[in-house]
């Protein structure tokens, strides 16, 4: 597993790695990277981005 992808288990049981999308935090501009579902939370200033990927 390489840095910013992230372990996906299918429905068969088996498991593919994806790319996890780098967001942008539209307050202080930053790059998070790490998505939380629909909504995220940036570290870095708290603001909350919709991720609706």
């Amino acid at each position: 597993m390489g840095k910013g992808e992230r372990k996906v288990k299918t429905s068969y049981g088996t498991y593919y790695y994806e790319k996890i999308p780098k967001i942008q935090c539209p307050q202080c501009g930053r790059i998070i990277n790490e998505s939380q579902g629909y909504f995220t939370k940036c570290r870095f200033c708290g603001n909350l981005i919709s991720t609706p990927f």
